[in-house]
């Protein structure tokens, strides 16, 4: 069955590390094939320094999965007003699943941290 996971990335929230997935937090079902990952910016990103964004899949435990496997290092000038990503990390549209346990989605910033910017990730994907 086909399944969209969508999160809100708000820039000022994003970490420079990933904390420990919560319970709460939604996650792509082990064994799920990603198909496509958007990022739609609403309200553009914007930092003292030059910030980049990546986004990538842990498990719950904070493992790494693959900490850029949505998408690497998204430069702030791709995620600036009116912008949108076609995420192209591995994790998409490749050669694997999501792997053997449930991934979280999280984002972080590299470089320097956010001062504003709204998206909404939208991840495609195919539950086995």
């Amino acid at each position: 069955s086909n399944f969209t996971l969508v999160m809100n990335i708000t820039g000022t929230e994003v970490p420079t590390s990933v904390a420990t997935p919560q319970d709460h937090d939604a996650f792509i079902p082990a064994g799920s094939y990603i198909t496509s990952a958007s990022l739609i910016v609403s309200t553009a990103f914007a930092s003292a320094g030059s910030a980049t964004l990546t986004i990538g899949t842990y498990q719950q435990d904070g493992t790494v999965v693959d900490a850029d496997g949505i998408d690497a290092a998204i430069a702030l000038a791709a995620i600036g007003a009116d912008k949108a990503v076609a995420c192209d990390g591995a994790a998409v549209g490749g050669t694997a699943t999501v792997g053997g346990a449930d991934v979280y989605v999280e984002a972080i910033y590299g470089t320097a941290a956010f001062t504003a910017g709204e998206a909404k990730l939208v991840i495609e994907y195919i539950e086995p």
